[in-house]
């Protein structure tokens, strides 16, 4: 069993930071991701983890809660490829107009100060116009 631990800082709208970590198990086929924070826990097993980091981001916005964690961030997706191949724990930070390069991958659990977090629509939101724009840019 191979359980990893990420420390998150989930950041409330009045700007107060609670600690939290997530959880996961690499080595089991399902992909069941938990954060634990100020003594509450949720557990949610999806399809791949930037899925699960999304249902349980869902239950955070409940408490207007956003984890500063990149998985979170305004311009970060996973690609279809990592998403079938690798259990989406790898995604592109994009740039309207621009398509992602090796360099601009991220791991979901990791932290940084470019991370903008926002809610999973107005991430979703982004990255349809980041694709839209990547259309545009190729006319």
């Amino acid at each position: 069993m191979s359980l990893e631990h990420y420390p998150v800082q989930l950041l409330s709208d009045d700007g107060e930071t609670i600690d939290g970590v997530w959880a996961f198990d690499d080595e089991i086929e399902d992909c069941c991701l938990s954060l634990q924070y100020s003594g509450k826990k949720i557990v949610i097993t999806e399809i791949d983890y930037f899925e699960a980091m999304c249902r349980i981001r869902e239950e955070l916005e409940k408490e207007n809660l956003r984890p500063l964690s990149y998985g979170a961030s305004r311009n970060v997706f996973p690609s279809e490829m990592s998403r079938d191949m690798g259990d989406a724990t790898l995604a592109y930070r994009t740039t309207l107009g621009l398509q992602g390069k090796m360099s601009d991958l991220v791991f979901i659990f990791a932290t940084g100060g470019d991370v903008e977090p926002v809610t999973v629509s107005e991430q979703k939101q982004f990255h349809d116009e980041w694709f839209k724009s990547l259309e545009l840019s190729q006319r």
